[in-house]
């Protein structure tokens, strides 16, 4: 009887050992490396000049915006909870593309970043050049804390746009939630998803727009925690995959923009783009799906030879062990457990997080990202 007591109590004891190693979070998001702390508010804006399309209420469109800023607290350790409707949304894409019950993901809703909320921005004199980036297809601005958090430690303003409908999820003030069409309008047919995509294209250069207008009339408003703060003759911008695209666009559309950075992203509504001089940089995850198929490859060749025409100021720069989902949070969050270590070698997401490679290119890529804004928007050789 006594062993039989003592073997149940050791099973007990290996399966909580077990599952404490499945879900403990090994690891902590990684660091800003700036001289700044940096701050995080939100946004509510309403364009009241146009109406939005993708429902039958006849409102106006409105957009959330989520902003990172310098502030002269910096911490040392991360206390800051990641966006709820961020890590759901993902917590959703990796169950639903690895079959793995979404209870087994469920310490990555503790993983902590650096960011503090509603904190007053830096006493600094000096204003910051700002830096637009918006979300990609199915994705969140939040998705991006790994580059959102450094650019502003690093003297930036990051304006975090998510395009409602084409964003996972977008919460507005009242507790509205809007979810992406996006999976809803492909089970419609090419056709229907093609011009469904066009129209969002459009729509989002007009979102962008209408967001440095916002940001001229929030600078000068005495109300606004950021007022007086945003150097508006200097203004990037940088987006992955559908936003990386859109960036093009924008840089060809809207001669506010300084300079654009791009993460493995191809051309969208080629057949009218035009050369624009803005310097531009693409940075190419060799893994990537964009580019695997004769599809992509055609798609990658186009790039070049747009890259390549006159008057364009055009750059890439290619990481071998980067997929095209790496350039997002994912590979850091899957990072956190080890059971989401594990899941990261079979799930198709482009990445392996366990990999040491994987991380190193990505802290490349953002070191890339911050020397290119430095030398274009702060004049700044690194």
């Amino acid at each position: 009887m006594l062993n039989m007591k003592l073997y149940v109590l050791i099973a007990i004891i290996g399966i909580i050992s077990v599952y404490f190693l499945i879900t403990f979070n090994l690891n902590n998001f990684p660091q800003p490396t700036g001289r700044y702390g940096v701050g995080e508010i939100d946004q509510y804006l309403i364009d009241k000049s146009r109406i939005e399309s993708n429902n039958n209420k006849n409102s106006n469109r409105e957009l959330m915006l989520h902003i990172w800023y310098p502030i002269d607290s910096k911490i040392n350790k991360a206390q800051t909870l990641y966006d709820k409707d961020a890590i759901t949304n993902i917590q959703e894409y990796v169950s639903q593309n690895s079959g793995i019950p979404i209870w087994l993901l469920n310490n990555l809703k503790y993983t902590k970043t650096y960011a503090q909320k509603n904190k007053n921005i830096s006493q600094s004199k000096q204003t910051y050049p700002v830096i637009i980036i918006s979300n990609a297809s199915n994705t969140m601005a939040q998705h991006y804390t790994w580059l959102t958090e450094e650019l502003a430690s690093q003297g930036y303003i990051v304006v975090g746009i998510n395009h409602p409908y084409m964003a996972a999820i977008t919460r507005f003030p009242d507790g509205r939630v809007v979810r992406s069409l996006i999976n809803a309008k492909k089970k419609e047919g090419k056709s229907v998803w093609r011009n469904w995509k066009n129209e969002q294209v459009l729509i989002a250069i007009q979102d962008d727009k209408f967001v440095l207008d916002k940001l001229l009339q929030l600078d000068s408003d005495v109300s606004w925690p950021l007022r007086n703060k945003l150097d508006l003759n200097k203004i990037g911008i940088c987006g992955h995959s559908f936003a990386g695209s859109l960036a093009m666009l924008v840089c060809l559309d809207d001669k506010r923009i300084k300079a654009g950075v791009a993460l493995d992203s191809q051309i969208m509504l080629n057949d009218n783009l035009r050369t624009f001089p803005t310097p531009f940089l693409e940075l190419i995850g060799q893994k990537s799906h964009q580019w695997r198929d004769e599809q992509g490859q055609q798609d990658f060749e186009k790039l070049m030879r747009f890259s390549n025409l006159p008057g364009m100021n055009m750059s890439f720069k290619t990481f071998k062990n980067l997929g095209h989902a790496a350039f997002s949070d994912i590979p850091l969050l899957l990072n956190q457990t080890f059971l989401t270590q594990i899941l990261s070698k079979f799930i198709d997401v482009d990445v392996d997080a366990s990999s040491g490679q994987v991380n190193k290119d990505i802290k490349l890529a953002k070191q890339d990202i911050v020397s290119f804004f430095d030398k274009y928007l702060k004049n700044s050789e690194n």
